[in-house]
């Protein structure tokens, strides 16, 4: 359960991994942008009151 771990305050990862086009890692950050963020975001904040800052 996410409550009894210790708070992630960072998150750190290669956007393009070695011998990876261009167009691949961009790929990579719009999905984490645009779906897998917004979704962290909404269930973390469905647990708690406290909003979960953008």
């Amino acid at each position: 359960m996410l409550t009894a771990t210790p708070q992630i305050e960072d998150v750190h990862f290669w956007a393009q991994l070695p011998g990876e086009s261009i167009d691949s890692g961009s790929a990579r950050i719009e999905l984490l942008a645009g779906k897998v963020v917004p979704e962290v975001r909404a269930r973390l904040a469905a647990r708690s009151s406290v909003e979960v800052p953008a």
